[in-house]
């Protein structure tokens, strides 16, 4: 009876062990090519042929940058934004962990990157003795201190304990790398941790994404927009790779290669059989401009959706327009006049002889 009782054990162990997520992706590879100020999206299918749920991050490996990412044992600080876009304006919130036996934390030294312009700093909110207040006076440049404690010396956050803050700030727009930051915390008791944490970067100037992490259920597949883009860019062949990690702690590269042509001076004549629209600039905050050519003169009208067939504003409606090209700004808001949240949207351009429909992505 032992002996089947066994069995069974070892038969379900081996089935738990078992269910796993599996990440299968296509296509294994991007070769692009555009002229000089062009783009276009293409799509990357990420699929779970596994039994659990799959959790993914996508990073770009497009500049070599080597960093100590010291392992610490006792408390720790982490960032709760996992990604960014070069030049944008956004919120960091940064958590930190007294993860000691028995001493308080105290004190709270980062260093960030010089790509980084703060705008605004806030207190470290969260621990049982008060807050860790932002100390203005020792902090410079983009050295930032944060200090807490009572009148017999006792830090305020407690074994633990986990406190937060909120850091607005601008990104350089050049900056197509990812950003390393230099973090150090100090106990009330004389000893000190430091370490680093990492923020991803969603572009690299020609190549950009909407997200970098995701969960695909067990037998779905998910797309992820990959937008190549040859705005302001010199001609020539450009590479990167996009690493996909996930939480099977599996790695899968993903080449992408964008040839940009130089642009013909001169254009031929040719006469225009269909009609066509694209935005530009895509990925767009807060406006794009929609630019659209028709072959004939006719009746129209250019719809915006999201990418759940939802619609969400009538830029034109029935309305006859002539032949030749035209544009339209949509500033990223409803018929309401609701701005929109972040994400993939659809234009379409309705004419008589049908429809057709482009990409834009709203990044804030």
């Amino acid at each position: 009876m032992k002996r089947i009782f066994g069995i069974m054990l070892l038969m379900l162990a081996s089935y738990l062990i078992g269910l796993q997520p599996q990440l299968e992706y296509s296509p294994q590879y991007f070769c692009v090519e555009l002229t000089e100020g062009s783009n276009s999206t293409e799509i990357l299918y990420l699929s779970n042929t596994g039994d659990q749920n799959l959790n993914y991050n996508l990073n770009f490996c497009y500049q070599e940058r080597s960093f100590e990412n010291r392992d610490i044992e006792g408390s720790q600080l982490i960032c709760l934004s996992p990604d960014f876009m070069p030049g944008c304006t956004t919120n960091w919130i940064l958590e930190v962990t007294n993860l000691g036996s028995d001493e308080n934390l105290m004190d709270i030294l980062i260093i960030f990157p010089e790509e980084i312009t703060l705008l605004s700093i806030g207190n470290f909110i969260g621990g049982s003795g008060g807050d860790l207040e932002y100390l203005i006076e020792s902090s410079q440049d983009n050295i930032i201190f944060w200090h807490g404690s009572d009148e017999n010396g006792n830090g305020f956050i407690l074994p633990g304990e986990t406190a937060q803050t909120v850091l607005e700030l601008e990104i350089d727009p050049c900056c197509y790398y990812d950003l390393i930051t230099e973090y150090h915390l100090y106990g009330d008791q004389g000893n000190m941790e430091d370490g680093t944490f990492m923020v991803s970067t969603l572009c690299i100037g020609w190549c950009s994404i909407c997200s970098s992490t995701g969960e695909i259920e067990p037998g779905e597949t998910e797309e992820v927009d990959i937008n190549f883009c040859a705005l302001n860019i010199e001609p020539g062949v450009y590479e990167a790779d996009l690493k996909i990690s996930d939480n099977c702690r599996d790695q899968h590269i993903v080449p992408l290669q964008l040839e940009i042509e130089v642009a013909a001076n001169e254009e031929p004549v040719v006469p225009v059989c269909v009609p066509s629209i694209s935005n530009a600039p895509n990925p767009f905050n807060p406006e794009t401009k929609i630019l659209y050519e028709l072959a004939s003169p006719g009746f129209i009208s250019v719809y915006i959706y999201d990418i759940k067939g939802r619609p969400v504003r009538k830029l034109i409606e029935h309305t006859f327009k002539s032949e030749g090209k035209s544009e339209i700004i949509w500033d990223g808001k409803d018929d309401k006049g609701k701005v929109q949240p972040d994400g993939i949207y659809l234009c379409n351009l309705n004419t008589s002889t049908g429809t057709i429909t482009t990409k834009m992505c709203l990044l804030k």
